[in-house]
């Protein structure tokens, strides 16, 4: 930056401009920035989460981007309010919570799905591009209900998008059992055995990645003490979908677990 271009405004120029660009091509008004930070080296990752963090309560901007992909598990019908809501208000001010969720998404496909449409999304509608730092994933009961494709095809295509998420800088990732559903009418045997299969490669995606994907268990959590291929009876609205009740203990499990990771 010039002499010229780095000079700093003065009382009787209030709207002079500050270039922060090498080519003078991106200026901004004298009052659209609060803090100008310049280091001379590159900060890892545990250094930039300090500094956003600080940023974040100086100047009172949530340093905890959170989106939230899913299906109607994450998007349910109204009178219903999903648990990315119910999240926000556990999170607190430092987090700010967008649903993505969209009723019938399949993880993968060429339809309404999860990847290309609430990851990638087209302009800057997807979380890819609006820069969200957290992703909560809760996906592929859809995929399990409609398809007769096995656990490992199906979770496959639920890798392309979490890899591509994990690839982002400073992103980190909550990712979700699926809960159980043998109440539901599409319920079978075989499906069970392709919802076990799943559960247990998210589990293992988790632990293969401790740095920056965590686990929520919401099978484990969500399941009937006397039949754990049921929901409970006090979070089951019709056999697959939560009522509020469980969606609000989804939306605790998950507040827990970030906030013990925290924003750092």
């Amino acid at each position: 930056i010039s002499a010229a271009q780095s000079a700093a405004p003065v009382a009787a120029d209030p709207d002079k401009t500050l270039s922060l660009c090498f080519n003078g091509a991106a200026t901004f008004g004298a009052h659209e920035i609060a803090a100008v930070v310049i280091y001379n080296a590159v900060l890892t990752d545990a250094q930039r989460r300090q500094v956003e963090s600080y940023l974040s309560n100086r100047y009172g901007y949530p340093a905890g981007n959170v989106a939230c992909i899913g299906d109607s598990l994450t998007a349910p019908a109204s009178p219903i309010v999903g648990y990315p809501t119910r999240l926000a208000q556990l999170l607190g001010s430092m987090w700010r919570v967008t649903n993505l969720g969209v009723s019938g998404a399949l993880v993968n496909d060429a339809g309404t799905d999860m990847y290309n449409d609430q990851w990638l999304g087209s302009g800057t509608a997807g979380a890819k591009r609006r820069r969200y730092n957290w992703m909560v994933c809760l996906g592929g009961i859809n995929d399990i209900i409609n398809t007769s494709d096995s656990a490992a095809t199906i979770f496959a295509r639920y890798d392309d998008m979490l890899v591509d998420i994990l690839a982002e800088p400073l992103n980190r990732l909550v990712l979700c059992t699926l809960p159980p559903f043998a109440n539901y009418v599409n319920w079978t045997a075989a499906k069970q055995l392709v919802l076990d299969a799943y559960n247990v490669l998210i589990r293992q995606y988790c632990s293969d990645n401790p740095s920056n994907a965590y686990l929520v268990d919401l099978y484990a959590l969500m399941g009937s003490p006397t039949d754990g291929t049921k929901l409970r009876n006090e979070y089951d609205f019709e056999g697959l979908h939560p009522n509020q009740g469980g969606e609000d203990v989804m939306a605790a499990a998950v507040a827990d677990k970030m906030l013990a990771v925290g924003l750092l």
